[in-house]
């Protein structure tokens, strides 16, 4: 599970409930031990670098509602305008500050970074890249930070930053790309910087 930036949470503040598209009830809950990320690299500014890794107390039971998802090669490209699902309890209307129970799904065309930087110019590092629509309409939003982005059944991003309005017409969802982090994955899930 990825989480963005939380400040001055502590880790024994976080939980997380899997095999559950309610996000009140159902599914396995399960303690954090501990989070990893990479050590200070986050920029708040521009939220380069927004990846943790938790390790949880308790190991996840896979079934049918919990599985694992695999993973991009180290520095695989963002194939651009192929589709990608985000999924997360974010909200659905940005000027409602209230979260739906269930979980959401949008599909999203993949925008590479190179073509994210015509939106954001800068900001954007090779650590991110965009996923939504020129005309806007559907995007994620707040709430859905460190959700995933999915593509052919592979997590290609996190969900991470946007536009100052969700949807927002020339303001695409930014991600952070997994496929840069996939070394730094990779050592934690081994255990060699443990």
């Amino acid at each position: 599970m990825f989480f963005r930036y939380i400040g001055n949470v502590k880790v024994h503040q976080l939980q997380i409930r899997a095999g559950s598209t309610d996000r009140t009830l159902g599914g396995q809950i399960r303690e954090i031990q501990e989070m990893y990320y990479p050590d200070d690299k986050f920029n708040i500014d521009t939220y380069d670098f927004d990846i943790a890794i938790l390790k949880l107390i308790e190991h996840l039971v896979f079934n049918e509602a919990v599985a694992s998802i695999e993973l991009p090669t180290p520095g695989r490209e963002i194939k651009e305008h192929d589709m990608a699902k985000a999924t997360g309890w974010g909200m659905t209307d940005p000027l409602e500050s209230t979260l739906p129970k269930i979980l959401q799904v949008v599909k999203l065309p993949q925008i590479s970074t190179s073509s994210c930087r015509k939106y954001y110019g800068n900001l954007i590092s090779e650590r991110m890249f965009c996923a939504g629509y020129e005309e806007g309409g559907k995007d994620t939003c707040l709430g859905d930070s460190g959700g995933p982005l999915v593509a052919n059944n592979t997590l290609v991003g996190i969900t991470s930053w946007g536009g100052d309005i969700c949807a927002q017409a020339g303001k695409p969802g930014v991600f952070t790309k997994i496929s840069f982090f996939r070394e730094f994955i990779d050592d934690i899930i081994n255990n060699k910087i443990i």
